[in-house]
């Protein structure tokens, strides 16, 4: 199968005179994009595993199941195009949705996670905050290692290294590139290079423990 179009229903906050209401009060996006066939399975694996982290019960995230996927981040108002292939990321819990969105990828390499700098994400110097970086590092080996084995595993950050060589500005296109260099049974360690405008910004290196497997 090659190829396909899907839509995605993303949520955000619903603001009321500039005041976020509760997180329960969501108004919905439609997103369409195109998906590969690994995208697709990833997909499908979230909707499993989003079901055993965010259970209907919990008021922490609203879910808004569709044809694919409950999709937990609406794409920001200051974001570009998103470049084909990617898919919009379910945030892993509150402060990943704070952060604002990231799209994911499988290629044939690894595992990509990109996202747009915002206003959000810069520092003094206006330039995106070492934060942002470390954060978006996390992020993307935190999904790598939860994908590198079936069924798809809990991780918890153990040791995070995050080594900075340029930057970004708002407005950028930015991805982290991860590499699993061994999926151990308790470990997993892996690597990443984050790139902005044909350069590699940051290299980062982590170490991630099994927590066990999803419920299916």
């Amino acid at each position: 199968m090659g190829d396909m179009t899907i839509r995605l229903a993303s949520v955000t906050p619903r603001t009321v005179r500039g005041v976020k209401s509760d997180p329960i009060s969501m108004v919905v996006h439609i997103i369409d994009f195109r998906a590969d066939n690994d995208t697709l399975s990833l997909i499908e694996e979230e909707r499993k595993s989003a079901a055993v982290l965010h259970p209907a019960s919990k008021r922490r995230i609203a879910l808004e199941q569709t044809d694919a996927l409950a999709v937990f981040c609406g794409q920001a108002d200051d974001e570009g195009p998103i470049p084909e292939g990617f898919a919009l990321m379910p945030a892993f819990e509150p402060f990943h949705q704070m952060f604002g969105p990231t799209y994911f990828r499988k290629t044939e390499r690894g595992h990509v996670i990109g996202m747009y700098v915002r206003e959000a994400h810069r520092n003094l110097g206006q330039m995106m905050h070492g934060g942002a970086v470390c954060m978006l590092a996390d992020t993307a080996i935190t999904w790598a290692s939860k994908h590198s084995r079936e069924p798809a595993v809990k991780v918890l950050t153990t040791s995070l290294t995050v080594n900075f060589m340029g930057n970004a500005e708002p407005g950028d296109w930015v991805e982290a590139h991860v590499d699993v260099l061994r999926s151990g049974r308790r470990v997993i360690f892996s690597d990443c290079q984050i790139w902005a405008n044909a350069k590699c910004i940051a290299q980062a290196s982590g170490q991630f423990q099994v927590m066990g497997a999803f419920d299916n």
